[in-house]
């Protein structure tokens, strides 16, 4: 169980499920058949991540090859052939390294770094580092991404709205390097 609920645990219990693994917080332990403690693996640190947290879980129950814990993201040649469209459509080239921007955010302004800043970066990238840089945004954040395009001094690579969804999303954050 990677949720800490109470009601979770005692489903999977009145369900007769004999194997049942998760976090070991307060009484919600006792549910448990196989429990880790947020203590242990803290080690006396303040803040746990939850990939952390989640990946001790997996060893509890058996998994192995827990070590890498870089993200992973699942993407079929149909979705690479579609990014791969939409880069070369922007103008991108195959022979160069791509850096995304995303710099949108989900509780607005103060959240958010400057435009003039993002843009200063990625201008940066495209003279030193020889790369390609995308901006990608939801259509929401469409100002943000232009305030950031009319600061750079060279020109990112810019999708048409509508052009991409999540799937290819996935394809394109993929191939950045």
């Amino acid at each position: 169980l990677f949720t800490h609920s109470f009601s979770s645990r005692w489903f999977l219990l009145r369900a007769g499920v004999p194997r049942r693994a998760g976090l070991a917080k307060g009484r919600r332990g006792l549910l448990l058949t196989d429990s880790v403690s947020l203590s242990d693996i803290a080690g006396g640190r303040r803040f746990v991540g939850k990939v952390e947290v989640y990946r001790r879980l997996c060893e509890r129950v058996g998994c192995s090859d827990t070590d890498d814990l870089r993200p992973e993201l699942f993407v079929d040649d149909a979705l690479r052939a579609r990014a791969a469209d939409l880069l070369h459509r922007a103008g991108a080239r195959a022979d160069r390294p791509l850096l995304g921007l995303v710099p949108g955010a989900s509780y607005g302004p103060s959240k958010q770094w400057p435009p003039e800043r993002f843009a200063a970066v990625a201008d940066r990238f495209i003279e030193r580092r020889g790369f390609d840089v995308a901006i990608f945004t939801s259509p929401a954040e469409e100002p943000i991404a232009q305030a950031i395009a009319s600061a750079m001094r060279m020109r990112p690579l810019r999708f048409p709205p509508g052009a991409s969804d999540l799937a290819v999303l996935k394809a394109l954050i993929q191939r950045c390097a």
